[in-house]
């Protein structure tokens, strides 16, 4: 699971749609990283990754680039959980 949770963490890292560096942003990762592990369908894991990062950022993501990320990480938890 570590190496599955690392590889998320990358892929977060490189979306970083706020340009916040790196680290700057990994309370946020982390709880994406939880989200992902909780089973939601993509639609569902778009609306609280937008939650997660509109909240911290106090701005207002646009859907479709949280969905994106949600695409990406979806797939590679669903793939490794096979």
């Amino acid at each position: 699971m570590r190496q599955l949770n690392e590889k998320i963490l990358k892929i977060i890292h490189e979306w970083d749609p706020y340009r916040t560096e790196q680290f700057s942003n990994d309370a946020e990762a982390a709880d994406v990283i939880q989200l992902v592990h909780s089973g939601l369908n993509i639609e569902k894991l778009s609306v609280e990754i937008k939650k997660v990062y509109d909240h911290s950022f106090e701005g207002d993501l646009p859907l479709s680039k949280c969905r994106n990320l949600a695409e990406k990480v979806h797939e590679l938890f669903m793939n490794s959980s096979c």
